[in-house]
């Protein structure tokens, strides 16, 4: 038996997982409570990917002896690989009862969670396995990458430091520090950091592709497209830095090549479109002109902006179906009578259409160059339908929105009603709130300091009203705004929109499509954009001279 053990051992090491397998299960059947050979048993079933054999074997373990971690942490693998994630969950956590010290089991069940979107609960492991083990260093960097995914830069940054402390070499952790700085606006810093890193370990694909980050917000996009093509030669498959170089060529009207990477969005790591699965096949021109199911994709703003190509695709498919925010459904029905309009959330009958295409994917047939851009409004709305009580007919109205819900990068884009002071102080305009977070708190204040009121529309939910929001803005003679869905929708109606972006961080590749001084999207749209990142002052000034001369004069 001694031999067999011996032998069974061996062929484990060299991989020949069958063949121990076979040896391993033939001694359990002449001893079938050696808690050794079962051990082995389920090894050689891991490293086959027999997963619930595996299993079996771990649970006859355990019902041989309850107190032993590598058992649980063993099946916690097995089940991961099962989708029983509730079950690993479990499992690694009794691991960690057993061993308070057990390193992996700390590391694998606080990925796991990350893994599911469970933040918070990833990070209080990671902080519990921090004070009973001796190596930190993989704590520290996990927990940089946590907050990375919780867009907290302070933490990002605090446990990079702690890991280079240990480590300062450690190329995981000089990323997501660079990655930090780069989230605070610390470009050159960033960059500092990541050449670093490439000291360390040119072929890691992750610096490159956060060096092009680092130029292309500093507007060298040469620099930027050099470091997304290398990165991409280390690591074919890694489709972000496919993607970012989409954005400089859409950023500068090439068309035909920026729609080919717009379309690597499906598989970037961060901010990923969510896809609608169907049993029919994505439209391609080869095809045909049927009957085609449009679904909208990202947030408003794309759906509303690639919506203006449904103008050209209207005529050529015999019938069209069209999936979008439910909160805009109504506004596309009003705007486009002859197609179907559906909530995007509902589940729909495929047999109402031959094929389907993401709304963003039109563009790569229908924008392929400058001269397929159309100047017709996006949405055509009953100004009829609704009846706004204004105080005085005489003045200007303009809507304003000042504020950004983007996780990665409001604070860039948003401004306070205060940087607008100048602007709103002017006694022949009306400025009436249309912004879709709650700031009652800042406007009351406002209002207190200065004397200045913005008005407020009676019973409309901002947030979710969506379509009487659209005709109150079609109501109004200006809009000043951010860039956010309000720009959008102002903008797809084809009203006048001063529209105040940053200087390159945070500002949408669309807004950079300009043709014989008009946006190709929005015609209607008038940029206002700072010269210097992070300074509002001087393109505010500008707004106001703008508006003075071209309303008040």
């Amino acid at each position: 038996m001694e031999n067999s053990i011996q032998k069974a051992k061996i062929l484990f090491q060299k991989k020949d997982y069958e063949k121990s397998l076979k040896i391993f299960l033939k001694l359990d059947q002449e001893n079938p409570h050696n808690i050794n050979n079962l051990i082995f048993i389920s090894l050689n079933f891991m490293f086959l990917g027999r997963f619930q054999d595996a299993i079996k074997s771990l649970n006859q373990i355990e019902s041989l002896n309850n107190k032993l971690p590598e058992c649980y942490f063993n099946r916690a693998l097995c089940n991961t690989q099962l989708k029983e994630f509730q079950q690993s969950i479990n499992d690694y956590k009794k691991a960690i009862h057993l061993k308070p010290s057990y390193h992996q089991a700390y590391v694998n069940l606080g990925v796991l969670l990350q893994d599911l979107g469970k933040l918070d609960d990833a990070i209080e492991v990671y902080k519990h396995g921090l004070q009973n083990v001796e190596n930190k260093l993989d704590f520290y960097i996990n927990l940089s990458g946590a907050y990375k995914l919780k867009h907290d830069t302070q933490m990002v940054k605090e446990f990079s430091l702690k890991a280079l402390e240990i480590d300062d070499k450690n190329f995981f952790a000089l990323n997501n520090l660079a990655t930090s700085l780069i989230d605070e606006g610390d470009i050159d810093y960033a960059i500092t950091v990541l050449e670093k890193g490439l000291a360390v370990n040119p072929n890691f694909h992750m610096f490159h592709n956060n060096l092009g980050i680092a130029y292309e917000i500093k507007g060298d996009y040469q620099k930027a497209i050099f470091n997304y093509e290398t990165s991409i030669k280390i690591r074919k498959d890694f489709q972000d830095p496919y993607f970012n170089i989409s954005q400089i060529q859409l950023r500068n009207n090439d068309f035909k090549n920026g729609w080919k990477n717009y379309e690597y969005r499906w598989g970037k790591s961060q901010e990923r479109p969510t896809e609608i699965n169907f049993s029919k096949p994505r439209w391609e021109p080869s095809f045909g002109f049927g009957r085609l199911l449009i679904w909208g994709e990202q947030g408003m703003g794309e759906q509303i902006i690639f919506g203006s190509i449904l103008n050209d695709v209207i005529e050529k498919f015999s019938s069209i179906i069209f999936m979008v925010d439910e909160r805009l459904c109504e506004l596309f029905q009003e705007s486009y009578p002859n197609i179907k309009v559906f909530n995007k959330k509902l589940k729909i009958d495929e047999k109402l259409f031959d094929y389907h295409l993401p709304i963003g994917s039109l563009a790569l047939y229908f924008r392929e160059q400058v001269e397929n851009f159309s100047d017709k409004k996006i949405l055509n709305l009953n100004s009829n339908k609704f009846q706004f009580n204004f105080t005085n007919e005489k003045k200007f109205k303009c809507a304003i929105s000042w504020k950004s819900l983007n996780p990665y990068n409001a604070h860039i884009r948003s401004i306070y009603l205060n940087d607008l002071k100048n602007i709103l102080k002017n006694p022949n305009i009306d400025f009436y709130d249309i912004q879709y977070t709650n700031e009652d708190l800042e406007i009351k204040k406002f209002e207190e300091e200065h004397g200045i009121t913005i008005k407020q529309i009676e019973n409309l939910d901002k947030f979710n009203d969506i379509y009487q929001l659209t005709h109150f803005i079609n109501s109004c003679d200006f809009i000043i705004s951010i860039s956010n869905t309000n720009a959008h929708l102002a903008a797809s109606l084809g009203k006048p929109v001063f529209l105040l972006l940053p200087q390159e961080r945070g500002k949408f590749w669309y807004w950079d499509n300009m043709h014989n001084g008009k946006n190709l999207w929005y015609p209607s749209v008038c940029i206002f954009k700072q010269e210097v990142a992070g300074e509002w002052q001087t393109p505010i000034e500008k707004l106001r001279e703008f508006i003075e001369e071209n309303y008040l004069s």
